[in-house]
């Protein structure tokens, strides 16, 4: 009880001495001001600050989604595409295949007409003399 009776007579002696310098209780009173004054403009510019970063996140975060969404389908319609491809490029070799089949018979045929057709030349000829 003793200390706590020192105690407050030391805070009451520093008081009223305080209170003795001219213009001090005034001046801590004005620092006291501006200091919250900075705090709560602080406080609302970080308030501010925040819901713009809350917002630009969120944003983010749509167009990441919608990026990955667009990915998605885009990577499923390249499958498809390459699907597409291998498809034709199998028909492609199947038309050239049957074309070179063709084309062969054709010229084995040409090649049999005219066979024939020289022979039917020679054994005209044959005939004439």
């Amino acid at each position: 009880m003793r200390i706590r009776d020192e105690y407050e007579h030391a805070v009451e002696a520093l008081y009223a001495r305080s209170l003795m310098v001219p213009g001090l209780n005034t001046r801590l009173q004005s620092v006291e001001t501006h200091c919250l004054r900075q705090l709560s403009a602080s406080s609302a510019e970080a308030k501010a600050r925040l819901l713009t970063l809350k917002r630009r996140l969120a944003e983010t975060q749509a167009m990441l989604a919608a990026s990955a969404a667009e990915n998605a389908r885009l990577n499923a319609a390249l499958k498809a595409e390459k699907g597409k491809v291998i498809q034709a490029e199998n028909k492609l070799a199947e038309v050239q295949r049957s074309t070179l089949a063709l084309a062969s018979s054709v010229r084995r045929h040409d090649e049999s007409l005219r066979a024939g057709h020289e022979r039917s030349l020679e054994d005209a000829r044959a005939l004439q003399k």
